[in-house]
């Protein structure tokens, strides 16, 4: 399973396009290794022809429930299809006859209810509950809890609940606020108030714990499934239980803070759209792995620490690392004082190609994309984490590429059959020298493929003998110009990381 098109009419409203349950299940897949398509009314290509382009993908995922005549039939179709229904609750009728006309062989529901009358329509049913999009979804930390009660989202069965709440205790009503917006209102209010439509479990649910927020909300069937009520988030009966509830949350900020940390962490977990997608491919018979998975696959590659962030305890890499959401990725060596002691101000990467030796997660990889560099390859010895290093490239949408190799027993003269061309004019080899059985003999053979600029680093600061050896490397390669970088602790952490430990690092510079 490699290629999956998803049918789904584009969002109408810009602000919350990428917010789109098509666009958040193509970001999950491609961090499972899942080239996905999105095809629908008002994409670019919907103007191709859809049996053509239907032919080169080995399934096909519906998320459409509000079909104006647009969507193809998808009976006629011999690769598997599949239909994840969202509003059932809605317009449960009209949802069963679009699965019984395309003859689908699963469909997911995200209302529990639905399960067994879609499973008397099509080929299998199962329940999906709706997710967060844990790439959108964040706790910002420049936003206070300045609102003691708000509400974010329609009106719809909720009008006298609202007037009450607003009458009572001043609730802040954020309607049509959308994308950015909406995750910025959740961040703000100390409690989340919501109200679920009949028997669905709302997006709202998941969207508040994914934001880091305390979520006070209706019972709904299936919501004890999912959570654990009390710990993750907190529920209401009838509008006295309510009350009763607003009074006591209302005044224990801290107390609303520790539930949100554990729904926070358990939504994270458990309920994104990497998770959905995960259970979508089972369906199919095809077993893959989050990045969160693969990363406690790695033996010895970290431990469980309380990071900084949030106070929740997680898993641990060996680097962190900056994420496109602004986060930062907890690793056991600190990102920003290794980018400030390698100098890589010093470089201009744009239009270049960069090769990293001993990748790791792909820290160097990621940051020299972001710089500007027109290719990028890492290269490490273990598949796990050449896997993860995949997954955290997908996950940050950079377009990065990585290999395994032993490079103890890399024959160079297969470099440019290897890496499709003979030079690189940046090479990293950070922290693995001392991996390699035979050094110097590696480093004269790598020699001829660097280009412009080498950065060596070895494993700890072991006096002048040990920085000598390390310029004797460089020297051996015909550098003009050998610059020591550092050699000492930097004694600087960035926040979120564990520590500021640098290691000797040298460049060497082409004339």
């Amino acid at each position: 399973m490699q290629r999956l098109l998803i049918i789904q009419e584009n969002g109408r409203h810009a602000r919350n396009q990428k917010f789109r349950e098509c666009f958040a299940l193509q970001r999950a897949f491609a961090e499972l290794g899942v080239h996905a398509e999105v095809w629908g009314l008002g994409h670019e290509n919907y103007s191709t022809d859809f049996p053509t382009l239907a032919a080169t993908f080995d399934a096909v995922l519906s998320l459409e429930n509000y079909d104006s005549g647009w969507h193809p039939d998808l009976a006629p179709l011999k690769i598997p299809k599949m239909f994840w229904c969202f509003d059932a609750h809605v317009h449960p009728e009209r949802l069963l006859q679009f699965a019984r006309s395309n003859r689908f062989d699963a469909v997911f529901s995200a209302t529990q209810h639905y399960v067994s009358r879609f499973a008397r329509v099509a080929g299998g049913a199962q329940w999906l509950p709706n997710a967060a999009d844990h790439f959108l979804l964040d706790r910002m930390y420049p936003v206070e809890r300045s609102v003691p009660l708000g509400f974010c989202g329609n009106t719809g069965n909720r009008g006298e609940w609202l007037e009450y709440l607003q009458q009572q205790h001043g609730l802040q009503h954020a309607q049509m606020v959308l994308g950015p917006d909406m995750v910025r209102a959740v961040n703000s209010y100390q409690v989340h108030w919501n109200r679920n439509m009949g028997l669905d479990i709302n997006y709202r649910t998941f969207e508040t714990l994914a934001c880091g927020s305390f979520l006070l909300t209706n019972y709904t069937p299936g919501l004890e499934q999912l959570f654990n009520i009390g710990e993750h988030l907190a529920v209401y009966a009838q509008r006295a239980d309510l009350e009763r509830q607003l009074q006591d949350y209302l005044h224990a900020p801290a107390e609303c803070e520790r539930i949100a940390r554990a729904g926070y962490a358990h939504v994270r977990s458990q309920h994104t759209y990497v998770r959905r997608a995960q259970q979508i491919l089972a369906v199919l018979g095809v077993q893959r792995p989050t990045l969160e998975d693969t990363l406690h696959a790695i033996p010895n590659a970290g431990e469980n620490t309380a990071t900084v962030v949030q106070g929740v305890h997680c898993y641990l890499p060996y680097q962190s690392m900056p994420l496109d959401n602004g986060n930062l990725l907890p690793g056991l060596r600190s990102y920003a004082p290794r980018v400030r002691d390698l100098q890589l101000d010093d470089i201009d990467f744009t239009g270049k190609t960069v090769l990293d030796l001993g990748a790791n997660l792909g820290m160097l990889c990621l940051e020299a994309k972001r710089r500007g560099a027109a290719r990028v390859v890492g290269v490490d010895n273990d598949p796990q984490y050449v896997h993860a290093a995949q997954q955290l490239a997908a996950r940050s949408g950079i377009a990065a590429e990585y290999l395994q190799l032993d490079l103890n027993r890399f024959d160079f003269s297969t470099f440019s059959d290897t890496f499709g061309l003979d030079q690189f004019d940046v090479v990293f080899c950070c922290s693995m020298i001392e991996n390699l059985t035979n050094a110097g003999s590696f480093s004269r053979s790598l020699a001829p493929h660097i280009a412009q600029t080498y950065y060596l680093e070895g494993h700890s600061a072991d006096g002048a003998r040990e920085v000598q050896r390390y310029r004797g490397y460089l020297e051996s390669m015909g550098f003009a110009a050998v610059q020591t970088l550092h050699a000492t602790d930097s004694g600087q952490n960035a926040p979120g990381e564990l520590n500021g430990h640098t290691r000797p690092a040298f460049r060497g510079q082409r004339a």
